[in-house]
């Protein structure tokens, strides 16, 4: 039923949104050249990579600061999330799912923890309940704090729970003006998080 929700959810997205998309492409490549996109490889579900498809929103040029690095138009998307548009591709390969633990990094994960075996037990998702939790806090949280989260969603997941997290994620996204990892109100202090998971155990 999820992969039918999420294929359903993809390709209608992506038929509304392919103009825009398009429109944001063109202005990618008339601004900076080739490549429209970036495609960095993380983590899938059963520890399967995959790469995992955005706008791409920088120069190639490693030694400048990255606001220096930063495009005109890479700024823009970046501001209203818009940079995470191509996701749809993997939403609609099956690579990830609307909702679901954030797609990291092969070099963040530690196999021998247990937590990375439940969350790497479901496909990551466009909408992360770790993110929409720590809003602006998300950046400066540890791994173990976010996977404390993560580990909560896959423990609790369900369809009423995903459509509860889609709704809050996008009523976050208008109220953090398109930026939630940026300006989201926080939802949790991760050390009260900590003391209610110490208290559930």
């Amino acid at each position: 039923m999820k992969r039918l929700f999420d294929l359903s959810i993809g390709i209608g997205l992506f038929i509304v949104l392919a103009p825009l998309m398009l429109v944001i492409s063109t202005a990618i490549v008339l601004e900076s050249g080739l490549p429209a996109f970036y495609a960095p490889e993380v983590i899938g579900k059963d520890g399967k990579p995959f790469r995992f498809l955005r706008f791409r929103t920088m120069r190639n040029q490693p030694n400048l600061p990255i606001q220096q690095r930063l495009t005109h138009v890479g700024r823009l998307i970046r501001n209203v999330s818009l940079d995470h548009l191509p996701n749809l591709f993997n939403l609609i390969g099956g690579d990830v799912s609307i909702v679901g633990p954030r797609p990291t990094e092969p070099e963040r994960i530690e196999l021998s923890d247990p937590a990375w075996t439940q969350i790497l037990s479901v496909r990551p998702g466009i909408f992360s309940y770790a993110i929409l939790m720590l809003g602006r806090d998300f950046n400066q949280s540890t791994q173990v704090e976010r996977n404390l989260l993560e580990v909560e969603y896959v423990e609790r997941q369900s369809f009423a729970f995903d459509l509860e997290i889609i709704w809050q994620s996008l009523l976050g996204w208008v109220n953090s003006q398109g930026n939630i990892k940026r300006h989201g109100q926080p939802r949790v202090a991760i050390t009260q998080h900590n003391k209610e998971d110490q208290s559930r155990s």
